[in-house]
């Protein structure tokens, strides 16, 4: 093999010893909230994700950065039991995942200073000739 071609770089030495109060895998929406309120609360925070440079993000990227939320917590869980059927998820962890989802909203106002759109209030009006398919779950 000709070596001649490629160039050499001498790469410094790190020393990867340290140490962390929450080490977070993935650096998508779910990763970078659960490193944000970490660190929001003084603790010493690793992110680590394996996307290539430049598509970090995980699903939130590849998602156009939508966000799934509900207005009936009722209906929601109903809607996400099926989702996960025949899985048997413990029922505090679905009531927490579904308390979040209705709560997205506000979290997204708050921690975030936007006002999020939604598609099912904000663009009813869509002419289905174009081919959209809406549902809500409310």
């Amino acid at each position: 093999m000709d070596e001649s071609k490629y160039t050499h770089v001498k790469v410094p030495k790190i020393d990867w010893q340290a140490n962390y109060d929450v080490i977070v895998l993935g650096f998508g929406g779910a990763g970078a909230t659960a490193a944000r309120f970490a660190a929001d609360n003084d603790a010493k925070v690793l992110v680590v994700d394996v996307a290539p440079y430049g598509h970090e993000g995980n699903n939130t990227r590849y998602s156009a950065q939508l966000l799934s939320t509900g207005i009936d917590y009722d209906k929601l869980k109903k809607y996400y039991l099926g989702l996960t059927h025949p899985m048997n998820l413990p029922e505090d962890m679905v009531d927490t995942y579904v308390h979040g989802m209705c709560n997205m909203r506000h979290y997204v106002e708050k921690y975030l200073g936007v006002k999020p759109v939604s598609f099912i209030n904000n663009f009813t009006k869509i002419p289905r000739s174009i081919g959209l398919c809406l549902s809500r779950i409310s």
